[in-house]
């Protein structure tokens, strides 16, 4: 698999060619590759990789778990 820009038709087996990009955006195109095996072995191995397996909830403030700035606290 190749991700880029320019790239030939013949340069790999699954080709993503992309427009050009600014240099400070290229973090979200070196990611792409990894996300996509990602995905693809969990559909492999049977997983739901649109779940959450290891973590019973989610964290929706900045105050954190327990609530408060400090962490013990209560919330306003």
């Amino acid at each position: 698999m190749l991700v880029g820009q320019n790239l030939a038709p013949d340069s790999g087996d699954l080709v993503l060619e992309l427009p050009p990009i600014s240099r400070q955006w290229q973090f979200l195109v070196d990611c792409f590759p990894a996300q996509l095996a990602a995905e693809h072995q969990a559909r492999i191995s049977g997983v739901d990789s649109d779940s959450f397996r290891l973590c019973a909830f989610i964290v929706e403030d900045e105050a954190g778990l327990l609530g408060g700035v400090a962490g013990g606290g209560t919330k306003p």
